[in-house]
C-alpha cells in the first residue's frame, strides 16, 4: 500500500517506463503497479511473468493490460501498436512484432492450473491462444461451453 500511494510522487518519464529492469523492479514491489507501466514494458515477457508470479488478485484479469486495445494511450499520449512491436524488434530481432497477448505459453500460465482456470482471461487473448486452447480441449474431449461467453467478448476473434 505504501508503494502504491508513493507511486504518484515518482518522476515518471516514458523512457523510464520502457526500461525493462526498472519495470521488473516496480512489478516486484507489487503486481498492481503493472497496470501503471508503459505498454512497451508490459508487453515484455519477463516483466509480465514477474507480475504474474506475484499476482494476488485472482478475480482481476492480468491479460487485460497486454492486449493491443489496452495500449492506445499512456499518460495522455497516443501509442500506436506498431510502435510497441518496433521497440521490441529493435531490442531483440528474434521476437520481432512479438505480442504477449497472443503467446499461448504465457496466456495459459495466466489462466491458471487445470481445474482452477480463470477463463475470464480468454476475453483478452489473441487468436493463436484461442486456437491453441480450443484444439487442446477438443483433443481431450472437453467442452468449450464454459469459455464461449468470454470468446464472444473477445474482439480479436470471430466466434
Amino acid at each position: 500500500r505504501a508503494v502504491w500511494h508513493e507511486w504518484s510522487k515518482v518522476p515518471v518519464t516514458a523512457d523510464l517506463l520502457k526500461d525493462e529492469v526498472f519495470c521488473l523492479a516496480v512489478v516486484a514491489l507489487h503486481p498492481i503497479l503493472y497496470g501503471k507501466l508503459h505498454p512497451i514494458g508490459r508487453n515484455r515477457r519477463r516483466v509480465f511473468l514477474e507480475a504474474l508470479a506475484g499476482w494476488d488478485l485472482p478475480k482481476y484479469s492480468i491479460m487485460q493490460f497486454v492486449h493491443p486495445a489496452a495500449m492506445q494511450t499512456f499518460m495522455g499520449q497516443t501509442i500506436a501498436p506498431y510502435a510497441i512491436g518496433y521497440e521490441i524488434q529493435a531490442h531483440c530481432p528474434v521476437h520481432a512484432q512479438y505480442w504477449l497477448f497472443n503467446d499461448a505459453n504465457v496466456a495459459v500460465r495466466a489462466m491458471g492450473k487445470p481445474g482452477r482456470r480463470r477463463w475470464f482471461e480468454m476475453q483478452f487473448v489473441g487468436p493463436c491462444v484461442v486456437d491453441s486452447i480450443v484444439k487442446e480441449r477438443q483433443r481431450h474431449g472437453n467442452s468449450i461451453d464454459m469459455i464461449e461467453p468470454f470468446l464472444k467478448k473477445n474482439v480479436y476473434i470471430h466466434t
